[in-house]
């Protein structure tokens, strides 16, 4: 189950809390991702790939989890496999949504929050409010493997917005027509999560302009300027 430390101390600066409340969204704004399932067609176009000689018609187990899911689902079961009532959020939702994307390369990401979030009532928010604003959330991205014959997705962290995450994340998988269900090895008190993924279409027709933006792209700088194009120092 993607988990987030939230033992966040009342200690911590103001300044500190909302910056990490802002980094969440855009899964820690280290990895930006634009994923297509390829198919023969749309690698016939891509500019500058080169094309793919099949040897078999039956996909690799990566390429089955190529592509962009949305969270459709979440439970957690235990040991019995009597389903385990949700714990609240801060914010008294238990209710998530979120997005998992697989690219072609081996590059993944995967950002989860509670659904009906609270504004922020100023343009900077509180303390109280930056803390609530990463209750709950999760998000991490870096690479996958596949072993099929023990049915494990291996998320392979290089980033995650909880720094107490393990960096292999081990996930049991299931393929049921266009949903995929991952499941984290049992707790220690024996409970067992399943989140539910649906596959989100492809655009019928992308564009050349579209492919330019397909794959993952890591930061690697990040400015801030004034009306004057001076460089503001944060």
């Amino acid at each position: 189950m993607l988990t987030v430390n939230t033992d966040v101390g009342h200690s911590l600066k103001r300044e500190g809390i909302m910056r990490r409340s802002l980094l969440a969204p855009i899964v820690l704004a280290g990895v930006v991702a634009f994923c297509e399932f390829p198919t023969d067609a749309a690698q016939g176009n891509a500019p500058n790939r080169p094309s793919a000689t099949r040897t078999s018609t039956r996909p690799s187990p990566k390429d089955r989890f190529v592509g962009t899911w949305k969270l459709v689902d979440t439970e957690q079961r235990n040991a019995r496999g009597e389903l385990v009532p949700p714990a609240s959020a801060a914010s008294g939702n238990p209710n998530r949504t979120g997005y998992i994307i697989y690219d072609p390369t081996g590059y993944m990401a995967v950002s989860i929050m509670p659904v009906g979030r609270t504004k922020y009532v100023g343009a900077q928010p509180t303390d109280d409010e930056a803390k609530a604003a990463i209750t709950g959330y999760a998000a991490y991205f870096g690479t996958f493997s596949v072993n099929e014959a023990e049915g494990i997705v291996t998320h392979h962290l290089q980033g995650s917005l909880n720094p107490g995450m393990a960096p292999d994340q081990k996930r049991f998988f299931e393929f049921s027509g266009k949903r995929l269900s991952l499941k984290p090895p049992r707790a220690s008190n024996g409970n067992q999560s399943r989140l539910t993924w649906e596959r989100i279409p492809d655009l019928p027709n992308p564009t050349a302009e579209h492919r330019r933006f397909f794959g993952f792209f890591k930061l690697v700088s990040n400015e801030r300027r004034n009306e004057k194009g001076e460089l503001v120092l944060t």
